[in-house]
């Protein structure tokens, strides 16, 4: 079951994305609020993608009846017209997450990891 948005979403809009490489065609458009998992837990993220693929955000993570705010950087990558890359780390508790995964068709997943060791999946969409 997909979380409620009214209480994932991030209380505050992310911070703009510094622009610091080559224009990616359509990075901009990932931007928004992605709603999905991760691990057991459920995730909300307002993310704010540059033209140069940065990713900035802030985020929402329900876990074990915890929510959770959290700081989201990172990067996308274009691998063709509508498939990309995408490596975020969100901190948030005191504890840093890396998501590593592939946005396609308007959704994202792919793998976490905790001080390198993989600790489950995640999957968002729009």
């Amino acid at each position: 079951m997909a979380p409620a948005v009214s209480e994932l979403s991030p209380s505050s809009p992310p911070p703009s994305p510094v622009d610091d490489g080559p224009t990616i065609p359509g990075a901009v458009t990932l931007s928004g609020l992605w709603v999905g998992s991760a691990g057991a837990g459920e995730l909300a993220f307002d993310l704010e993608v540059s033209d140069s693929g940065v990713v900035r955000g802030v985020s929402k993570l329900r876990e074990a009846g915890e929510l959770v705010d959290g700081v989201v950087r990172g990067r996308v990558s274009l691998v063709s017209s509508d498939k990309w890359t995408i490596e975020l780390q969100i901190t948030g508790a005191g504890r840093t997450t890396a998501y590593s995964g592939r946005i396609e068709d308007g959704r994202a997943s792919g793998r976490m990891y905790v001080a390198g060791k993989a600790v489950g999946r995640w999957s968002a969409a729009r």
